[in-house]
Order: C-alpha cells, then sequence, then structure tokens
C-alpha cells in the first residue's frame, strides 16, 4: 500500500513537471505569434511604400539619379573586391603656422626657442 501511494507522488511530481514544461512552450508559442504579427505589419508596411515608388509620375522618376544595370560579370566583380572604402574628399596637409617672436635685448644671448 505504501509503494502505490509513493507511486502515485511520483507521477504528481512528473505531471507538474510536464505542466511547467507545457507553460513554458505556450509562452513560446505566444511571443513567436506576436513576433509573426508585427513581421506581417511590417511587410504590409513597405509593400505599399514599393507601390508609392512604383507608381510615381515619369517625371518624379526621371529627375531621381539614374544608374546604369550592372551586367552579371560587374556584380561578381564587385562583390570579389569587398567593400568599397568611403569616398572622401582630397585632403591638404595643414597648413604650418610659425610663431615669431621678438627678441629683446635680454634674450639675445638665448637660442631661439622652437
Amino acid at each position: 500500500m505504501s509503494q502505490a501511494v509513493e507511486d502515485v507522488w511520483s507521477i504528481v511530481e512528473t505531471l507538474k513537471k510536464v505542466m511547467e514544461d507545457l507553460d513554458e512552450l505556450l509562452e513560446t508559442l505566444e511571443l513567436a505569434e506576436r513576433q509573426k504579427i508585427e513581421d506581417e505589419r511590417e511587410l504590409d508596411s513597405l509593400r505599399r511604400a514599393m507601390r508609392q515608388l512604383q507608381s510615381r509620375p515619369a517625371q518624379v522618376q526621371s529627375r531621381l539619379p539614374q544608374r546604369e544595370p550592372m551586367r552579371p560579370q560587374q556584380r561578381q566583380q564587385d562583390r570579389d573586391r569587398g567593400p568599397r572604402p568611403p569616398q572622401s574628399e582630397p585632403t591638404r596637409p595643414p597648413e604650418r603656422v610659425e610663431e615669431v617672436r621678438e627678441q629683446s635685448p635680454e634674450d639675445a644671448d638665448e637660442p631661439p626657442q622652437t
């Protein structure tokens, strides 16, 4: 009889652990569902933005800078080269400004400081 009671308590403890695991799984599924809904909303927003860009009048699109389409060979060469360094304006060396110090008669014996 005591063995049966111990077995029942063991089953109860196992079921409690299973319930905790199921609760954790449910929370994970709810989080995934919320993320899915947010992702779908973002995709819808991006689709609307794409449609707006594609439906612009030809006049507006003609004012946008046009790029020549790249050939597949050019794309592969660009990928092989890696990222381009940022373009910047050519730099000039800094102008050197020398301080001119007038020597007083007392400083005449000392060499000029640089």
